[in-house]
């Protein structure tokens, strides 16, 4: 059986009254109220939910905003170091590295351009890696992919 959740009357404009209890076990991809589970009225399978918003204000900017070609190659040099670091000192790597994952800010006490390398919920680590031949899905910009690794893709269509 899958989680259940009792959703409450929190949202303007949608009536959420009813109180009405959801299995959200798929059953070949349709969601069913679960009215007809024996466990419908245990407790620990509910859980109330809260809406939480963080507002937050940029940290740097695109790398695409470089003011200049030495400025642009600061943030590349920058995130080319810190992948380095988190591959030696952490055995991590970031799996999704694209100009949308790095960026540009004015951090040290001079004001000059630092690259910062952001988005790391695609990274692993590396001894929990598969081998090429076991990826199972792809994720990530295709542009930036190894060609070792979409050639894999190809041939075990």
């Amino acid at each position: 059986s899958g989680d259940l959740y009792k959703i409450e009357t929190d949202r303007k404009d949608i009536d959420f009254s009813s109180g009405e209890r959801w299995d959200m076990t798929v059953w070949g991809r349709i969601l069913t109220t679960g009215l007809d589970s024996a466990s419908l009225n245990c407790i620990e399978y509910y859980t109330k939910r809260e809406l939480t918003v963080a507002k937050l204000s940029p940290f740097g900017r695109p790398l695409q905003s470089s003011r200049s070609a030495r400025e642009f190659l600061v943030g590349i040099r920058d995130t080319t170091l810190a992948h380095r670091r988190l591959r030696d000192q952490a055995g991590l790597l970031h799996g999704d590295i694209s100009e949308g994952n790095i960026i540009l800010s004015r951090h040290n006490e001079e004001g000059a351009t630092e690259g910062i390398l952001i988005d790391l919920d695609m990274s692993s680590l590396i001894e929990s890696r598969r081998k090429m031949d076991e990826v199972i899905a792809i994720t990530g910009s295709m542009k930036y992919m190894a060609l070792e690794l979409l050639w894999n893709i190809s041939e075990n269509k």
